[in-house]
């Protein structure tokens, strides 16, 4: 799953809950976000932490 990162402001948003609350509330999953209309949207397919990770990695590191 991915991560929505932006969207542009000719976008309309809704979040819902996919397959019932308790769904959700069980797995920590289940929170839909649908987008209608013209523009652009951008998404980031890894999670958060793993992100971080990566970019530690590649960026160049000075301490202060």
């Amino acid at each position: 799953s991915g991560h929505l990162v932006a969207y542009d402001d000719t976008i309309d948003m809704k979040d819902r809950t996919a397959g019932g609350i308790s769904t959700a509330m069980k797995s920590g999953e289940g929170m839909v976000v649908e987008l209608t209309g013209p523009g652009r949207v951008w998404t980031q397919s890894r999670n958060p932490n793993g992100l971080i990770g990566w970019l530690t990695t590649v960026l160049p590191f000075t301490r202060a």
